[in-house]
This record gives C-alpha cells, structure tokens and sequence, in this order.
C-alpha cells in the first residue's frame, strides 16, 4: 500500500499541486511557512519547470554543502526531465513520513549541481506566514517597510546612491532584528548584511586610489621601492580578492550583477571600478614580482613543502627575507 510518503514524492515530481494540498493537514511541512502557502510557493516552483517545457522531475539524493554543518543534512534534488532545471530541498523523513521540507540549496554525489538553473523557492513575507502568535509581527513590519523602500525606485536594480543611504538608515534595525535572525527566514537579513560589506569596501575607495598613486611614483624609483609597495599592500589585497570573488565572480549583464544568488536584486559593478582597477593592477605584478623572487622551485612546491609552510609560496615578503633583501625601512 503506498504511503503519505511515497505519495508526497508523487505529487513533487509529476508536478501535481493539487495532491500536495491534499496529502498535507495543519502541522507546517516547510518550517516557518503554513501548509497552504507552502503549496502557493511550491505551485510556482511547478509552473517555472512546466513553462521550460518539463512534465516531470528526476529525483536524486543530495546533501547540505556546508561542511561545517553539524546535523549533516540531507534532502533531494529535483531535475526537469526536459529543461534539465534543478529545484533543491532538505528533507526530514522517516520510513514512511516526511517531517520536514525546506527549500535550500544542496550538493549531489548522484548529479552536477555546478553551472545549472536553481529555480528559487518563492519568498515573499507576510506576518501570518511567518509568527501565529503575533509576537513578532511589528518586526516583520518593519523589515517589508525597509525592503520595500530600497527597490522602489529601482526595480531591484541598485547603485551606492540607492544602498548607501540605506544602510545607514536602517543601522537601528539590523542591530535590534540580531536577536530575532534564526527565529524566522526573512530577506533583510542577508540584504543588509551584504550591502553593508558594499558600503564598506566602497568607503575604502580612497584608500586604493592612493595606492595606485603610489604606484605611479614609486615604479619610477627602483626596484627596492615598487618592492616595498607590493609588500605593503599583499595582505590587503587577499581581502579585496575575497571581497570582489564573493560579489562580483560571475556574469555582468549590463553593468549588474546578483545581489544574492537566484535573487531579484542587482548591483552596479561599475561602481567598484577603483577596486577593480587596483586589483588587477597589483595581481599582475606581485605574480610577475613573486616568480622573480621565489625560492622555491616546482619539486619543492609539490612534494616537500609541509601542509603548514604551503602560505609561503604566495609571500613576496618571505621570499624577499629569505634572500637576505631587506624592504623594510
């Protein structure tokens, strides 16, 4: 006899939201998100596979990415047998219930999960969705209002005169909403967060825009002085490598890119083009610098060097002590 389990699965990959609402009674399958609108969003989730053409979903077994996750969570990857589209969720079941479904991005051993669509879980926040005694409501509130008023004007697509601002004013509710961000799922949260980094790394502007004055001149003084620049600024460019890899490492569609994976909201590249320039700028020659300089060769590098010493091989400054050339000064 087939159980609610096995039928739940049926319902997910022949795409059938009807049965879905059937097989589910009051207690919340997704966490945080009321049965009926989780059949709203996951309604959605079908009609995104149906419009690319899909009439049913491959289903493949999948596991939380984060190394560091302690519950080890597993879950399922669903495939559209013509678009080739995923849809991911971490499941909770037991052999013949499931006791949770939540929308969220995994890895496979059983398929790629790289360079494909991930058809997002909707997200949109309203109060009842979210809190059914109230207790949070005002918050909620609030963070629709701020959210809201950041792509009103914009269509969700932002420059530093629209998030700027923003952070700013929206400081008071980043630091009161800190003890209520693992009690509900809400988009602020990792909107502010990621456009306060924007805003930090834009304010250090000024800060490249000398370094690459610097360069101006010292690259007319010697050796020993560009030395001294490159050596100055290696442990600061590994956090603008971090900072442009983690924002920017993707493509740019006119000008935009993701503020979040599989998001509505844009950023405007350009307007880290100082940063940009000086990365470049930098990497190109600190490569060109370290290969000169090394004192390490390829055998060294592959077969002796211990795990704890690997840092060196990327370290002008290490190479240069270990020559006996003196920069500092």
């Amino acid at each position: 006899m087939t159980n609610k389990k096995e039928l739940f699965f049926k319902a997910i990959t022949s795409l059938n939201s009807s049965l879905l609402e059937v097989l589910l009674d009051e207690t919340p399958i997704c966490e945080k998100l009321r049965n009926d609108l989780f059949v709203e969003r996951m309604d959605a989730v079908f009609d995104e596979f149906k419009k690319s053409g899909d009439t049913f979903l491959f289903q493949y077994k999948g596991y939380c990415f984060n190394t560091s996750c302690k519950r080890k969570c597993k879950g399922y990857i669903y495939v559209g047998n013509n678009s080739q589209k995923q849809f991911h969720a971490i499941c909770e079941e037991t052999e013949d219930a499931i006791l949770n479904f939540q929308p969220f991005e995994l890895s496979s051993e059983e398929i790629s999960t790289k360079n494909v669509e991930i058809i997002p879980f909707p997200r949109t926040y309203s109060v009842d969705e979210v809190d059914y005694d109230g207790r949070y409501n005002f918050i909620i509130k609030q963070m629709n209002d701020a959210i809201s008023e950041l792509i009103h004007d914009n269509d969700g697509y932002l420059t530093q005169h629209d998030y700027v601002p923003w952070v700013e004013k929206y400081k008071w509710l980043a630091y009161e909403s800190k003890d209520v961000e693992y009690k509900f799922d809400h988009v602020f949260f990792d909107v502010y967060r990621n456009v306060e980094e924007l805003v930090q790394f834009l304010q250090q502007k000024d800060k490249v825009i000398n370094a690459v004055k610097e360069y101006e001149l010292v690259s007319k003084m010697g050796e020993k002085e560009l030395l001294k620049w490159l050596v100055k600024y290696e442990e600061y460019i590994i956090e603008v490598l971090v900072f442009l890899v983690d924002n920017f490492d993707c493509d740019i569609v006119n000008g935009y890119v993701p503020l979040i994976r599989g998001g509505k909201m844009f950023i405007y590249q350009p307007d880290f083009i100082e940063i940009d320039n000086f990365y470049t700028l930098f990497s190109d020659l600190y490569s060109t610098k370290l290969d000169e300089y090394t004192t390490y060769d390829s055998t060294e590098i592959h077969n002796i060097l211990p795990e704890e010493e690997y840092h060196t091989i990327y370290s002008l400054q290490f190479h240069l002590e270990k020559r006996g050339i003196n920069i500092i000064g």
